[in-house]
């Protein structure tokens, strides 16, 4: 409900409150330690005060008597969150809604989560990279703009005092807090009511509301400054009715940041150095107007499985900028369970020098920059996808890259984004092994169409045109339906290719002209630095088409081309997206002979050949034709029998 420029909400309840039990005598004791907590460091002492303390003046929360509190109702325990590099607030409390009460049962147990209302980040991050003109910003104190209905405060209660020497007091929240599972959706929910009732009125400004924001970070922009700065102008009127301020504005364009008063500032472009923001886990330089990757030092500690796998947890790599890097610590890690070596135990003095030379590296790449803009600066008159796929017996991946024609004819190419998976690890029980080269290039190839879809989806670029392209002309000759005997595996993944891409979409590409071939066999961060195929695509995509690599078509016309077979040996066991079939219906099929065309030149005797789809028997024909060429020029006339 929307009254006084302020939304009131209830708490989405999924059961009974009156199965909450007690909490306010466990919360107090976590209350007394965080108080300990807080007496030995004075510094986080002083900040939580002043942030309890703004809390209080704000009227985000006010003071209640505990004995006249109605039951059901239920304690929030509280601790601090520091984030030192945020430009306004060091230190947030956040709420514990997931703390027990005497019966077993929390707050967040008996509340819906709520539907996903916004766009996921990986979608406003591609966004962000389309237009010319760009802006950031976020929400002051979202959440804390939204009140709780009075009945349902006594389901956020704390207990607070600035003192150990004076009385401990109880508070009632009045706001939509941290901590709660229903607070993102409660909070987006506001945002998108916001934006249908002032639709008509303010459209540019609510479309933006709509789809450029994650949480309460806004990232947009317009490929003009006249309509970036409507935007601006209709996203504050339209969000000032709900009682929610923009702040932190930062932009690639000084003209953006003209009318924005001082303290709404986050960065001034007119400054001499460089200002960066960290903005959905990525760091934007505004005035360069590029992506950087950061990487934060990581406390040196013992290395084991559990501290490595802490560790790649933390790289956060949203669009696959640097995920060749990130790669090689995924399969060091997989090599760590292939090895079966458990979580604490050190690992041995090879491997921890394999893993320490890794982590040292990463530090090189905070000199990797990335375009934030894909069209270089510049409003294009074409666009297209390509989407390139590779697989090694270790990992496969996807790359997509963005070529735009500029109106004076100049082509850009650049890396879009990027998709990547570790190949499953070889089962070597009775009836399973791992998966052939061709099955999982197959896997990329199903990657790259999702993400060939995804982009389009999520970009709708009008006029924009998809390519998709492999190294692998088995699965080109699966995906234009060669056979017609498929392996369960095989024919469901191809199923799924074909309801997201059009066969003629897809054509070959040699190794050495395949981005995505770095990104199934990883790289350091010194050698992806140079890696220019990987950032910009191979070259044949910033010429003319006519010099592409021409479409994928099977010649069955034996007269102009003949066709060789492979025969190709299939695994038994579900692959790495579980297909959960019976074993029965995968061991009807464990070989397929795959048609693939070979452009061969009149007069070659080896494709004149006939050998009856069996390479090893071809070898051995081949064998004793050359054997009997020897034993005619034999000058000594002795009869060389062949053996065997």
């Amino acid at each position: 409900m929307l009254s006084n420029n302020q939304f009131t909400v209830s708490l989405p309840f999924s059961d009974s409150a009156e199965k909450l039990g007690s909490s306010a005598g466990f919360v107090k004791s976590r209350f007394y330690a965080l108080e300990r907590k807080l007496a030995r460091n004075g510094d986080l002492r002083k900040q939580y005060t002043k942030f309890m303390k703004e809390y209080l003046d704000l009227g985000h929360m006010k003071e209640v008597n505990p004995d006249q509190i109605p039951h059901p109702h239920y304690f929030l325990p509280h601790h601090c969150v520091l984030k030192p590099d945020s430009t306004s607030t060091k230190l947030r409390v956040v709420l514990d809604a997931s703390a027990k009460t005497s019966t077993n049962v929390s707050l967040n147990d008996i509340l819906h989560v709520g539907p996903t209302v916004q766009d996921e980040l990986f979608t406003i991050l591609l966004r962000f990279r389309l237009p010319k003109f760009a802006f950031k910003a976020d929400i002051q104190m979202m959440y804390r703009q939204i009140r709780l209905q009075e009945g349902e405060r006594r389901f956020h209660l704390i207990w607070w005092r600035e003192d150990s020497s004076l009385p401990l007091r109880c508070y009632e929240l009045c706001t939509v807090t941290y901590g709660t599972s229903s607070a993102p959706y409660l909070a987006t929910r506001c945002l998108e009511k916001l934006a249908s009732e002032n639709a008509t009125k303010y459209p540019l400004g609510c479309e933006v509301l709509r789809r450029d924001f994650y949480m309460d970070d806004l990232m947009s922009g317009a490929n003009n400054l006249t309509t970036a700065k409507e935007i601006q102008r209709q996203l504050v009127t339209v969000l000032k009715k709900g009682g929610f301020k923009l702040r932190k504005w930062s932009s690639n364009h000084n003209n953006l940041l003209q009318e924005i008063p001082s303290e709404d500032l986050e960065v001034h472009l007119n400054d001499d150095n460089e200002a960066s923001i960290k903005t959905l886990g990525l760091i934007w330089l505004p005035r360069s107007d590029v992506f950087q990757i950061k990487v934060n030092p990581i406390e040196q500690r013992r290395a084991t499985k559990r501290a490595i796998a802490s560790e790649i947890a933390q790289s956060f790599d949203p669009l696959g900028v640097v995920a060749p890097v990130i790669m090689v610590a995924q399969l060091f890690l997989q090599e760590l369970w292939a090895l079966k070596y458990d979580w604490d135990p050190a690992l041995p003095l090879e491997l921890q020098t394999r893993w320490c030379t890794y982590r040292e590296g990463l530090q090189k790449l905070d000199k990797v920059k990335i375009p934030r803009h894909v069209f270089a600066e510049g409003v294009p008159t074409s666009v297209q996808i390509h989407t390139f796929a590779d697989a090694t017996e270790k990992a496969y991946g996807a790359a997509a890259y963005v070529r735009s024609t500029k109106p004076e004819g100049t082509v850009i190419s650049r890396l879009l984004c990027s998709r990547s998976r570790v190949a499953p690890i070889a089962k070597m029980t009775a009836g399973m092994t791992s998966l052939t080269i061709p099955r999982l290039e197959l896997c990329a190839a199903v990657l790259a169409a999702e993400l060939a879809s995804r982009i389009k989806a999520d970009l709708k670029i009008e006029g924009a045109t998809s390519y998709l392209w492999t190294d692998s002309q088995i699965v080109l000759c699966w995906i234009h339906g060669q056979t017609e005997v498929r392996p369960a595996f095989v024919g469901r993944r191809i199923a799924r290719i074909h309801a997201i891409s059009n066969k003629d979409q897809w054509r070959h590409v040699k190794t050495a002209n395949n981005p995505a071939d770095v990104l199934s066999r990883g790289t350091t961060p010194d050698k992806l630095l140079e890696h220019y195929l990987w950032f910009y695509g191979p070259l044949f995509l910033h010429g003319r088409e006519a010099l592409w690599p021409s479409c994928f078509k099977p010649n069955t016309n034996r007269d102009e081309a003949k066709e060789k077979t492979e025969e190709i040996s299939l695994p038994t066991e579900p692959g790495p997206e579980q297909d959960s079939l019976g074993s029965k219906e995968q061991e009807k099929v464990d070989k397929i002979v795959c048609p693939v065309i070979s452009q061969q030149e009149e007069g070659s005797f080896v494709n004149k050949i006939e050998h009856s789809n069996s390479f090893q028997k071809l070898q051995r024909v081949t064998a004793y034709c050359f054997r009997f060429i020897k034993l005619l020029r034999n000058k000594d006339g002795k009869t060389v029998r062949p053996s065997g």
